[in-house]
């Protein structure tokens, strides 16, 4: 989001709209997607991207993404919390 101005400018968001901007903040900022998700495989904890992939029928996949940070970890609280 860019937003520049020469004077003083009053902008009013909806909660929704601060939702939206606090989400797509936070995927930018620690390398994140509301279809990520946190796995604990054999001891370690791997992140998934959750896919629906559709053709004559659809079905959900999970495929890897990278072993989960501690960002991961607090992104994904952060996300549980916004969308419960």
């Amino acid at each position: 989001m860019k937003i520049k101005a020469n004077q003083i400018v009053e902008v009013e968001i909806t909660e929704e709209e601060k939702k939206k901007i606090a989400v797509a903040f936070l995927c930018e900022k620690f390398d994140w997607r509301r279809s990520y998700s946190i796995e604990s495989v054999g001891g370690e904890h791997l992140v998934y991207n959750t896919k629906i992939n559709h053709s004559s029928h659809s079905w959900e996949e999970k495929v890897f993404v990278r072993e989960a940070t501690h960002d991961d970890f607090h992104t994904a609280l952060i996300f549980r919390k916004l969308f419960s």
